[in-house]
């Protein structure tokens, strides 16, 4: 049989390049954060490196030769002052990439108000702000792409089961 389908294939890794885009990587400096890094540097793509920790952003940044920076995620006058800096830096932002979580595995029925604060700003808060900001920016200049991922350490285990000794 012979396909009656003579429409043009494209350049599918040409397609997959990032060459020249600004993306913001927020959670850079390890795990996944720091391979999503590279990954979009391999592509192409100019990144800006976000870490809570200075010496983290700033390995990965030099690794990917990218531009460190240090931030409470967590805190909306930091995240709005570093998504400005990362669009003056960067010249455009196209894409955000949020790979920051983590948590404190405490009973529900222990959980204390410090606790919920902390771990609703480490999984959810964060994430709010950045796609709020970084949102806006892309939305100005006519990109929208936008990712966030997160992990489970296998030795932890999930919420609701008791733990045992």
């Amino acid at each position: 049989m012979t396909s009656s389908d003579d429409s043009p294939v494209p350049d599918y890794p040409g397609l997959l390049r990032l060459d020249g885009r600004g993306f913001v990587v927020v959670g850079a400096g390890q795990g996944i954060g720091r391979q999503a890094t590279h990954a979009l540097a391999q592509a192409g793509a100019r990144v800006f490196c976000i870490d809570n920790q200075e010496a983290l952003a700033k390995e990965v940044a030099d690794e990917v030769g990218g531009i460190p920076w240090v931030a409470d995620a967590r805190d909306r006058g930091e995240v709005e002052s570093t998504v400005a800096e990362a669009e003056r830096q960067l010249g455009r932002i196209d894409g955000l990439v949020d790979i920051v979580g983590m948590a404190r595995y405490i009973d529900a029925l222990e959980t204390d108000d410090e606790n919920w604060d902390w771990t609703f700003g480490m999984v959810l808060r964060h994430a709010f702000l950045f796609a709020q900001a970084a949102g806006k920016s892309m939305a100005n200049n006519g990109s929208w792409r936008q990712s966030a991922a997160s992990s489970r350490h296998p030795a932890t285990p999930p919420m609701g089961r008791p733990r045992r000794a």
